[in-house]
């Protein structure tokens, strides 16, 4: 089906199934809709202004639920915010949830660990 691997088609695929396929197929078409509604919809004035349209498919919606998890761990790294990852449970945003957040039970060892 329109050349479509068929563990894709029978919903037979695992997480790294789906994220090879995803980067591969769907990911280049959503970009090239992307591009293509924003140059047919938005006059060149328009798009120097910033304007465009946008589609997103969220790569992570299909990822196993141990994944989301342990994204939790970027949270305390503050390479995600808190709203962030609730949206990839597609939970709403909470307030102060923009704000990255740091965990403060670690620290530099000093010394280099010598005693």
């Amino acid at each position: 089906l329109f050349n479509t691997n068929k563990k894709i088609v029978q919903s037979e695929y695992d997480e790294n199934g789906w994220n090879a396929y995803y980067e591969a197929e769907v990911e280049p078409m959503v970009i090239e809709l992307s591009n293509e509604y924003t140059r047919k919809l938005f006059t060149r004035r328009e798009r120097g202004f910033g304007n465009r349209i946008l589609f997103e498919a969220a790569n992570l919606a299909t990822a196993s639920m141990q994944t989301k998890l342990n994204l939790a761990q970027m949270v305390d790294r503050g390479a995600l915010t808190p709203n962030e990852w609730r949206e990839v449970f597609n939970l709403a945003p909470v307030d102060g949830g923009d704000e990255p957040i740091r965990r403060l039970d670690t620290a530099v060892v000093k010394g280099g660990g010598k005693g």
